[in-house]
């Protein structure tokens, strides 16, 4: 039997599943997620790959730490956007203001955008193409 190699690390498709789960509702908001040596075992992966996986998932606002009582699902279908990623496209806030701009805004959108476009936002564009 030949041996499957993925291209991406094992964090990565981990993270992926898991973030799929929570869109689905699999995970539901206020849940919380299997702990890193539960998921690890179920998983058939190490701990710290869940570890990296989970970091991920809390930097783009999927999920929250709490001590002590593991991860929180904070993704809610109602935060989902409905319009295209191009309508969320906002102006960049001056220098002055970054201290104030909050982060889940970010986050929220730069997931939604992901979400939305996959790859296509690595492929480089033709700076002479003619936009519309």
């Amino acid at each position: 039997m030949k041996e499957i190699k993925h291209n991406k690390p094992a964090y990565i498709t981990l993270y992926e599943k898991v973030r799929e789960d929570i869109v689905k509702g699999v995970y539901r908001h206020g849940e919380k997620l299997p702990s890193k040596r539960v998921m690890a075992e179920d998983r058939g992966v190490s701990v710290v790959t869940v570890e990296h996986a989970y970091v991920l998932l809390a930097d783009e606002g999927y999920i929250e730490p709490r001590e002590r009582s593991g991860y929180i699902v904070i993704y809610s279908e109602k935060e989902n956007f409905s319009v295209s990623a191009e309508e969320r496209i906002v102006a960049i806030p001056h220098k002055e203001d970054f201290d104030s701009f909050p982060f889940s805004v970010l986050a929220k959108t730069m997931r939604a955008v992901i979400s939305e476009k996959g790859e296509e936002i690595l492929v480089k564009s033709d700076p002479w193409a003619e936009r519309s």
